[in-house]
C-alpha cells in the first residue's frame, strides 16, 4: 500500500455533491473519492479517501490532462470540474439528483456525469473501481447493455455509460475521442441492472431540475447581508448534510479523516449528534428555513427514551452500531485507524437534553446525581421555563426557577478559576476550553459581564494562535474528556467573532470574520480544524459545526453592523 502523502490529494481539494441521504466527495482531478450508499452511514462504495489502493473510485480524467479548475454553478450544489490537456478541455458537471414532483421530493440513488468537450478533441478516460463494503469481499463486475454491474453479493452498482468500457482486474475502463462541444453522460446507480434500466432516461431533465431545486431553495434565504455568498455556500452544505425525511444532520460526510495528519484521533461522523442538529436547526431558522428543526425534534420525541437519550443517532434517528476498524485500510495519508460506527453512543452527554429543550424553545418562540454543572443544564431549566410561561403552565415554571438560579450560582461560583480570572475546562481544573464561548451565546451570562469578558480575553491570549483557537491544550488538562486533535478547532473562531460582537468590538469582530474566510477551500467549504502553518483543512469534510457557526457569526456580525 501507498504510504507517501504525496498520493492523497489535500482534503480541501474536494467538492462535495449529494441528495437528502447521502454524498460524495470529487476531487479536482475529476475522481470520485468517497460515496457511501444508499445513506449516509452505509458501507462506502468508493474509499480511495482511505486508502488509494484498496477503497476504489469513479475517476473521469484525460490523457496526458491536468485540473483547470472546479467551482459551484450559482446557488446550487451541482459542481463543475474543467480537465485540459494539450489536445483539448473537457467541462465535468457532477450531482445527484432531488427535485419536486407534484408536491413530493423526487429522489434517485444516482451519480450523475456529464461531460461536455469544451476546446479541442482531447480523449477521455473513464476508471470505474467500485470496492463494495470498504473492499472487505469480492466485488464483482459483469457487462450489461451500454455499461456493467457491480456486486459483492450484498451492495450492487450499476454504470449506464457513453464511453464503451472493458473488465479487467483494476475495474471498468473505458476511452473515448471528443469532439469539441460533445456532450456525454455517466449515470451511475445504486442497485442491479433491473432498476437501472431508466437510469439513462432524462439525465438532461434531472440536471435541469435540480438546478432548479437548489436555486428556489436559495432564493428563500433571507439573509441579504455582505457575505450572502459565503452564507448561501454554507447553508447549502448544511442542506448537503441533512436528511431530508427526518431533518437530522449528519456531522459530516466522510469518516476517519484526522485530526492530526498520521494521528489515531479518526472518528466515524457520519452520524447525527443531537446537539450539531439543534445547533444547525438555528442556522436554518435565522436564514427563514424553519422546517428543520422542527422535523428533527418531531423524530427525537417519536423515537426515544426521555429517561436516556444518546448523544448521537444515525440519520434516520436509529442506534449508532458499535465502533469497528476496517482492517487493512492504510487511512488518510497513513493515519490509521479506519473507524466505523461510534462509541459516544454510549455517552451520556447532558448537552443533549440542554440542545433538545433549546431547540423546543427556539422553534416556539420563532413559530409561534451529578457532581458537576454545566451551562447545558441551565439551558434545559431557562428554555424550559420559557415554553412553560409561554404555554401557559406558570405554576411549573416558578417550581423551575429556583433550580435554575441554583445551578448558575453553582456554575459562577465553582466554574470560575480564581486563579486564572476565567471559566474553565471543568470543576476542579484551571484549563481554558473556548466552547465557554457558547455560555453568552445560549443566554447564559451576558459577553459583557466582567467575568465573561475575562474569560474571552483569557481564551484568545492562551489557546489563540493568529486567528484561529485550539479547544484546549491537552497537556494543561488532568484528563482528556474531550476527543479533539491538537489542531484548532475551526467553529471556535467563528465563536468568538459572536462573542466580539456582543462586547461591542464590531471592527475586531468583523476583521477576524474575514480572515477565517480566506482559509476556505476554493469551494467555500471547511472540515472540523485547520492547520495553523498551512491553513490546510483537517478532519471529517464538510464539516456541519463549522458551517453553522459561519452563518451565526455572519447573522450576528451583520446586525450589529446595521
Amino acid at each position: 500500500m501507498s504510504s507517501h502523502s504525496s498520493a492523497y490529494p489535500d482534503i480541501g481539494d474536494y467538492g462535495v455533491i449529494g441528495n437528502p441521504r447521502t454524498a460524495a466527495l470529487v476531487g479536482r482531478d475529476g475522481s470520485i473519492d468517497w460515496c457511501c450508499l444508499p445513506v449516509f452511514h452505509s458501507p462506502a462504495v468508493f474509499a480511495a479517501l482511505l486508502d488509494r489502493e484498496s477503497g476504489g473510485r469513479f475517476a473521469v480524467s484525460l490523457e496526458d490532462g491536468t485540473p483547470r479548475r472546479q467551482r459551484y454553478e450559482p446557488r446550487t450544489n451541482v459542481l463543475e470540474t474543467v480537465l485540459e490537456s494539450p489536445a483539448g478541455a473537457v467541462r465535468v458537471l457532477d450531482f445527484m439528483p432531488q427535485f419536486m414532483d407534484r408536491g413530493e421530493m423526487a429522489l434517485r440513488d444516482e451519480i450523475v456525469r456529464s461531460v461536455r468537450c469544451v476546446d479541442g478533441e482531447p480523449t477521455l478516460r473513464v476508471s470505474f473501481d467500485p470496492r463494495m463494503n470498504f473492499d472487505r469481499g469480492e466485488t464483482a463486475l459483469s457487462p450489461i447493455d451500454e455499461g456493467c454491474h457491480a456486486t459483492d453479493g450484498n451492495q450492487s452498482l450499476t454504470l449506464v455509460s457513453d464511453v464503451d468500457l472493458a473488465i479487467g482486474e483494476g475495474g471498468a475502463d473505458g476511452e473515448r475521442l471528443l469532439a469539441e462541444g460533445e456532450e456525454l453522460w455517466l449515470v451511475c446507480r445504486y442497485g442491479d441492472p433491473a432498476t437501472a434500466l431508466d437510469a439513462r432516461t432524462g439525465p438532461e431533465a434531472a440536471l435541469e431540475r435540480t438546478r432548479d431545486y437548489w436555486r428556489r431553495w436559495c432564493d428563500r434565504c433571507s439573509y441579504d447581508g455582505p457575505w450572502r455568498e459565503e452564507v448561501l455556500r454554507s447553508a447549502l452544505a448544511l442542506k448537503l448534510l441533512t436528511a431530508e425525511a427526518t431533518g437530522a444532520v449528519v456531522a459530516a460526510a466522510t469518516t476517519s479523516l484526522p485530526e492530526m495528519p498520521g494521528g489515531t484521533r479518526n472518528w466515524d461522523y457520519r452520524y447525527s449528534w443531537i446537539r450539531d442538529s439543534i445547533f444547525s436547526a438555528w442556522s436554518f431558522h435565522v436564514l427563514d428555513y424553519h422546517e428543520t428543526g422542527i422535523d428533527f425534534l418531531n423524530l427525537l420525541g417519536e423515537k426515544l427514551d426521555p429517561e436516556r437519550i444518546p448523544p448521537i443517532v444515525d440519520a434516520n434517528g436509529n442506534p449508532v452500531p458499535d465502533e469497528e476498524v476496517i482492517e487493512g485500510f492504510e487511512g488518510y495519508r497513513g493515519s490509521a485507524p479506519v473507524r466505523i460506527g461510534n462509541d459516544a453512543a454510549d455517552q451520556l452527554q447532558w448537552g443533549s437534553y440542554g440542545a433538545m429543550i433549546d431547540g423546543a424553545y427556539f422553534s416556539h418562540r420563532t413559530l409561534g446525581g451529578i457532581d458537576r454543572r454545566s451551562y447545558e443544564e441551565f439551558v434545559v431549566l431557562d428554555r424550559g421555563i420559557r415554553i412553560a410561561s409561554g404555554q401557559g403552565y406558570r405554576e411549573d415554571a416558578r417550581r423551575w426557577e429556583p433550580h435554575r438560579e441554583e445551578i448558575r450560582e453553582d456554575i459562577l461560583e465553582r466554574g470560575w478559576s480564581e486563579k486564572r480570572e476565567a471559566f474553565t475546562i471543568a470543576y476542579g481544573e484551571d484549563a481554558l476550553d473556548a466552547s465557554v464561548l457558547l455560555m453568552p451565546l445560549v443566554g447564559f451570562l451576558p459577553a459583557d459581564h466582567p467575568k465573561m469578558e475575562r474569560t474571552i480575553d483569557a481564551i484568545v491570549e492562551e489557546l489563540g494562535e493568529g486567528p484561529l483557537l485550539y479547544r484546549y491544550r491537552p497537556e494543561a488538562v488532568t484528563s482528556d474528556p474531550i476527543e479533539s486533535g491538537d489542531s484548532p478547532f475551526t467553529t471556535c473562531s467563528f465563536w468568538l467573532v459572536a462573542c466580539l460582537v456582543r462586547l461591542g468590538r464590531t471592527e475586531d469582530a468583523r476583521e477576524l470574520f474575514e480572515e477565517l474566510l480566506e482559509y476556505s477551500t476554493h469551494l467555500g467549504l471547511f472540515a472540523e480544524e485547520l492547520d495553523p502553518e498551512t491553513g490546510a483543512q483537517l478532519g471529517n469534510f464538510p464539516q456541519a459545526y463549522v458551517h453553522m457557526g459561519l452563518i451565526n457569526a455572519a447573522t450576528e456580525l451583520d446586525e450589529a453592523l446595521d
